[in-house]
């Protein structure tokens, strides 16, 4: 997979080249793809939480939907890769899964992998089965979009707030016009009260009441 570029101006001079792996660059490579993975633990955890001190629960606590990509992507991570009929898993390289979900890498024994047994690493990290495809194909079943699940569950979410929005608005409304109702039958409750108040109190002064002779009686 080399192609060598020569020009005519170093004709006569004895050149080298080596053509040799950057182990240095893959181990980079390799540390940062566990800090990713790690900041992915650190975010779902974080999520799903429970705070027993202030009682206040994460907004995914319990989901079924985040237990199913946590379980996913930690079965892919310690299930390690079958290439050739070998098993490889990231363990054999220097990268320990913890009993958290985190990774720890170790340094050295990474290292030695990559100067000893190479042939591992690029089996782990192949492009067809590694452990980078598995966890793309299984990411993209969640993020992609439209027909990913959570571009799915996002839109019956915002059906269901619309739902409850406009639920709402009608309720509101119903309850302004009961309110305006009940506000009508008081008022006019009070003016028929009112009317019997003075119609009792006219009554009582023509035809006598309340200790009154009346004005009919007096006749």
């Amino acid at each position: 997979g080399v192609t060598l570029q020569l020009a005519s101006t170093a004709v006569g001079t004895t050149q080298t080249l080596s053509v040799a792996t950057n182990n240095n660059t893959i181990q980079q490579t390799i540390t940062n793809f566990a800090a990713a993975y790690n900041s992915w633990i650190t975010n779902e955890q974080s999520l799903s939480s429970f705070n027993t001190s202030t009682s206040t629960a994460g907004p995914l606590l319990g989901d079924a939907m985040l237990n199913s990509v946590v379980n996913g992507l930690a079965s892919i991570v310690s299930n390690g890769v079958t290439s050739n009929g070998t098993t490889y898993s990231l363990a054999q390289i220097g990268l320990d899964l913890q009993d958290n979900g985190t990774i720890v890498v170790n340094s050295a024994t990474l290292s030695s992998a990559l100067a000893s047994s190479p042939a591992s690493v690029q089996a782990l990290f192949n492009g067809t089965n590694g452990i980078g495809q598995q966890l793309n194909s299984f990411v993209n079943a969640y993020t992609e979009s439209t027909t990913g699940q959570i571009d799915q569950r996002t839109a019956t979410i915002t059906s269901d707030l619309t739902s409850l929005t406009d639920q709402q608005t009608a309720l509101t409304d119903y309850q302004n016009t009961l309110a305006a109702q009940y506000n009508a039958q008081f008022t006019a409750l009070n003016t028929l009260m009112t009317q019997m108040a003075n119609n009792t109190s006219y009554l009582n002064q023509l035809f006598g009441g309340n200790g009154s002779a009346g004005t009919l009686n007096k006749s």
